[in-house]
């Protein structure tokens, strides 16, 4: 007997679960990516509009990181790539800094 596969189904809880986490992760991007103005965060804004950032990706691509990329962000990448350089970097993590700068070849 054919039966049709559902996604939400307790004969398939790892399709189940996906299907819950993808449908989770999309709602979360729809809800940042449909929020009206910048928010209260500019410092995306300032950091990607340095002359070497962005000019280069579509608008929409760019739309989708300006919404999606926070401050902290922002300071975890350049703790990681540089060190802790200012006061305000050591409310962070050592750990994940040091787990970033390992996975993109720092160090």
């Amino acid at each position: 007997m054919n039966r049709p596969i559902f996604l939400l189904s307790q004969e398939h809880p790892i399709r189940t679960l996906v299907f819950a986490f993808v449908a989770w992760k999309g709602l979360l991007l729809l809800i940042a990516v449909c929020s009206p103005g910048p928010g209260y965060d500019t410092s995306t804004t300032l950091s990607l509009s340095s002359p070497d950032n962005g000019d280069e990706l579509p608008a929409t691509l760019r739309y989708v990181i300006h919404k999606l990329t926070r401050w902290d962000a922002i300071y975890f990448v350049k703790a990681s790539n540089r060190g802790y350089l200012f006061e305000q970097e050591w409310a962070f993590g050592w750990g994940f800094t040091k787990l970033i700068s390992f996975c993109t070849g720092g160090e």
